[in-house]
């Protein structure tokens, strides 16, 4: 698949799926959204459940449910607005909701994982940073991957050749690592900026002291190893089940929805982040559909998440930011 051949999906899908009625409500939802998260009197990552509100739950179960609802509020919205308006024809059968519902689950459970306060209580606060930096992103990875492997083979392997899109086959790498070279400029350009540092890189090293573990440049690359593994799964959940495994039920109409979702998921990020969230992962969303396959879209999620670290990396220990 040339390059070209990228732009040619997208396009031919814009012109397929544009409905202004639901690219407005679309843009309006997450405009409000932003707007709220970054801007308003609420600012300061309302929507972070993390920091707004595992103090006041005391990091319970209850964090699960407020991950649920934060999480299919919008995407049921959006999906049933747009099967209205534009009166499709697709019924949200059975195998929808059992679909929904498992996907939607994987997300809270990963989103609302917690480390119990008295698990690492006897260590030091350079081993307690490590020790929970390994347990969040190894959760994260192994655990979402392995509940969404044992669904797979429990319902899906008869309708799903392939786990949700994880194949070569209709894809051409080349055209992704040529847009992941253009791409790359950009993600320079944001490394320079105060958010951007606020942020990046996911470990911060200046918290990594004296361990009794391992050397400070073999922890941060194991945990560079399981964090980017993480953006497989995230693209197994958000481009696999919800686009691939969503496209006998729905079609075109999977999109949009996960879309937002998408964008939501980077709320705890710079903003610039996040608007790029939402332009990304609709073309990845796109081609997915098209290809049926997520491992170009792996590929150019993998390269930007790494070519962050690097530039983050570079930024401090290079230009001394």
């Amino acid at each position: 698949m040339p390059l070209k051949n990228i732009f040619i999906h997208i396009f031919s899908f814009i012109k397929e799926d544009f409905n202004w009625k639901t690219y407005s409500f679309s843009t309006f939802l997450m405009v409000l959204a932003l707007y709220l998260n970054y801007f308003s009197a609420l600012k300061g990552n309302f929507f972070s459940f993390e920091e707004k509100y595992s103090d006041q739950f005391g990091y319970t179960n209850s964090l699960y449910f407020f991950y649920f609802i934060f999480y299919t509020i919008p995407y049921i919205i959006l999906l049933f607005y747009k099967l209205l308006v534009e009166k499709s024809t697709h019924l949200l059968n059975s195998s929808f909701w059992l679909k929904f519902a498992f996907i939607f689950i994987v997300l809270s459970f990963d989103g609302g994982f917690y480390i119990p306060e008295n698990l690492l209580k006897n260590y030091s606060f350079s081993e307690q940073y490590v020790l929970s930096s390994f347990i969040y992103g190894g959760h994260s990875f192994f655990c979402s991957s392995l509940l969404i492997c044992i669904y797979y083979f429990l319902f899906e392997t008869e309708k799903n050749p392939f786990i949700y899109g994880f194949t070569k086959r209709n894809i051409n790498i080349l055209p992704y690592l040529i847009l992941l070279a253009i791409i790359s400029p950009f993600i320079y350009y944001a490394s320079t900026t105060t958010d951007f540092l606020d942020q990046y890189p996911s470990l911060s090293t200046s918290f990594i002291g004296e361990t009794h573990f391992l050397p400070k440049k073999v922890i941060i690359g194991l945990y560079e190893i399981i964090y980017l593994l993480d953006f497989i799964n995230l693209e197994l959940m958000m481009r696999g089940i919800l686009v691939v495994g969503m496209t006998k039920l729905l079609g075109r109409h999977a999109i949009l929805p996960v879309t937002i979702v998408y964008m939501m998921l980077h709320f705890e990020r710079p903003i610039l982040e996040a608007i790029g969230s939402v332009f990304g992962g609709y073309a990845l969303s796109i081609l997915a559909l098209r290809t049926k396959s997520i491992l170009g879209g792996c590929m150019v999620h993998i390269g930007i998440a790494a070519l962050m670290e690097i530039f983050a990396f570079f930024q401090i220990y290079m230009m001394g930011k």
